[in-house]
């Protein structure tokens, strides 16, 4: 609110949306909910290069495609035995905190180059307005 009282535009032009949101009307949004919510959860994050589902769990998802045509991940594991597909889920459980790890401190390095990318241009509409008030005043 600060930039705005100084008549800075900080954030820029925002862009029209073409008016369709994905639901047909207003009151049929919580039958698509759920599709929102799995392609949320099972994409990958820029910061974090990871899906929030594989960082809460430990493993990527398996797609509702993949239940029906198998994939060689989903072959692999039905060739396992019952000890060695425990074994592996262990190994891949005590690997998560390393990679929660490498996913914060990825996310923490993202946020700091776009703290900086926002300052620098801030920073510029700020010297550029008290240079036009400076001009307006003389």
């Amino acid at each position: 609110m600060a930039f705005r009282c100084l008549g800075l535009d900080v954030v820029g032009p925002l862009t029209k949306s073409s008016g369709e949101s994905g639901a047909k009307s207003k009151r049929d949004w919580h039958e698509r909910i759920g599709e929102a919510l799995w392609a949320y959860r099972t994409t990958v994050r820029t910061p974090t290069q990871a899906t929030p589902y594989a960082l809460v769990y430990g493993v990527e998802a398996v797609l509702p495609l993949e239940q029906q045509i198998p994939s060689l991940r989903i072959a692999i594991q039905e060739g396992l035995t019952e000890e060695e597909n425990a074994r592996i889920r262990l190994e891949e459980l005590e690997a998560l905190d390393e990679k929660r790890l490498e996913a914060q401190q990825r996310l923490e390095c993202y946020q700091a180059r776009l703290s900086r990318a926002f300052n620098k241009k801030v920073c510029s509409k700020i010297a550029q307005w008290k240079q036009e008030k400076k001009n307006s005043i003389t």
